[in-house]
Parts: structure tokens; C-alpha cells; sequence
């Protein structure tokens, strides 16, 4: 059987938290509870077709998913901006861009909550 790689990497939140459990918990609680509502946010800007607007958003949850370690869509952020500001909007390209991201971000979310479920026993953060 084959080992699922995991599309996060704890280790910035355990140097940012100086090996701190707690706060590692606190971050990935943050994370999984309000990465649901940027990306419908970045969703509905799609729908409206608010380019910048979703450039922006996407720009400013780009250094959340970098906190978490999940590398593998560092390149869809830089391409998603790009795309949203060319002088010729790619419509079809920045919804599979955006669907990109949305999938390994829930995938990653997923992964997390599986990984350390003890750290998901609460819906809220203390």
C-alpha cells in the first residue's frame, strides 16, 4: 500500500510557535476554520468576474497556505494574479487555476485533520 504524501509541512508554524504544540494547534484551527470562507469568497468573485478583487484575495491567503507548508500551489497564486491582471481576461484559465488551488487547499485541509485529529476535538479556538 502506497503512503499518501502529505500536502502540508508543519515545520514554520513549529519554528514560528519555538516547538509550541498549542500554538501549532491554534494556527491549523485558524487555518481550517477560515480558508472555507476565502475561498468562497474567491469563489463569488469569479461569479461577479472581479478580476483584481480576486487577485487580491487570493494575494493576501497566499502567505496563510505558505505558513501551512503547502508548496505545491505556490506557483497557481503568482499564476492566478497574473491572469487577473493581463490586459486580456482568460476566463476558462483562472477558474481551472482557482480550482486548482480550492482542491489542494481542502485536500490539505483534510490531510490535517486527519493527522492530528486530536487537535480538531473542538470547533472553536480557546
Amino acid at each position: 500500500m502506497q503512503e499518501k504524501i502529505l500536502l502540508f509541512n508543519i515545520d514554520a508554524l513549529l519554528k514560528m510557535g519555538r516547538n509550541d504544540m498549542l500554538f501549532v494547534q491554534k494556527m491549523l484551527l485558524l487555518f481550517t476554520q477560515m480558508m472555507p470562507k476565502s475561498l468562497d469568497e474567491m469563489h463569488q468573485a469569479i461569479l461577479e468576474k472581479e478580476w483584481l478583487r480576486l487577485a487580491s484575495l487570493g494575494h493576501k491567503i497566499k502567505s496563510s497556505v505558505s505558513s501551512m507548508g503547502i508548496a505545491a500551489i505556490a506557483d497557481d497564486f503568482k499564476r492566478l494574479e497574473f491572469l487577473c491582471k493581463a490586459a486580456e481576461i482568460e476566463e476558462q484559465e483562472i477558474v481551472l487555476t482557482f480550482n486548482s488551488i480550492k482542491t489542494i487547499i481542502e485536500q490539505a485541509m483534510e490531510q490535517m485533520k486527519h493527522q492530528y485529529p486530536q487537535f480538531f476535538l473542538t470547533d472553536t479556538l480557546t
